[in-house]
């Protein structure tokens, strides 16, 4: 009984010396680089945070599609690579080279009609050239509207939706 008490004790006094503090996330983000004192750094309103816009968004224009069939003409797959745009300070985020572009693959299952779908980093140069990201549930979140591209997928092997030709990509 006597160390659970002393236990109890010593926890709270940890937490109110923690509250007591303001914690400066800038600093600890930056490992002690920079804090909210520092020249261009200025901290937010909740009022202003809540009209911060930005992010990465995936848009319906296909860089590259493939599908798998049997011998005897039986859909199997159908994958769409779908582009995605990044916003002001997804950079260090998605970490790609000047010569990548991140991609949300999106893959339709016909025997299971089921759509999956996962980001990827593609080549701009040939989109065949693909890796993944090292922690993808990271960049998921990051994506505003990732979910919708299994909606598009779907309408994409349908046939409803005609070919993109993804000339911007290619430089």
């Amino acid at each position: 009984m006597k160390k659970l008490f002393l236990t109890l004790l010593v926890s709270l006094g940890f937490i109110s010396s923690l509250s007591a503090q303001e914690l400066d996330f800038i600093a600890v983000a930056t490992q002690g680089k920079f804090n909210e004192n520092s020249l261009g750094v200025k901290a937010l309103s909740d009022e202003e945070m809540s009209k911060v816009v930005g992010g990465a968004r995936v848009h319906r224009s296909i860089i590259k599609d493939y599908g798998i069939v049997t011998n005897y003409g039986q859909k199997i797959y159908y994958t769409a690579y779908y582009a995605v745009t990044l916003g002001y300070g997804d950079s260090p985020y998605f970490n790609l080279l000047p010569h990548e572009m991140a991609v949300v693959a999106v893959t339709y299952d016909f025997r299971t009609n089921q759509p999956t779908s996962k980001p990827l980093i593609v080549n701009k140069y040939n989109p065949a050239y693909t890796r993944n990201f090292n922690f993808p549930s990271h960049v998921e979140y990051r994506i505003d509207n990732y979910s919708r591209a299994k909606d598009w997928v779907m309408d994409d092997q349908r046939g409803n939706i005609g070919k993109f030709i993804p000339n911007k990509y290619y430089k």
